[in-house]
């Protein structure tokens, strides 16, 4: 898997993509041991619910590492 060079910069200046942590639920488990829901990243425009981050298309790499670096 390669990333297009010049769009993992996006994480930082995509308004778009920065707008999925503002109601990112990461709520822990009832025993508090992990997450109850896993961080995941699915493509763009196909988020369902409010643990999943829209990946910015393009920038594949650097949209999955804010994933699995929050999960």
């Amino acid at each position: 898997m390669a990333e297009t060079p010049g769009l993992g910069d996006k994480i930082i200046t995509d308004k778009k993509f920065q707008k999925n942590f503002e109601a990112l639920d990461a709520k822990l488990n009832k025993n508090g041991t992990a997450l109850a829901n896993a961080i995941v990243t699915v493509k763009a425009g196909s988020k369902k619910h409010d643990w999943q981050i829209d990946a910015i298309s393009g920038a594949t790499i650097s949209s999955r590492a804010i994933g699995k670096a929050l999960d």
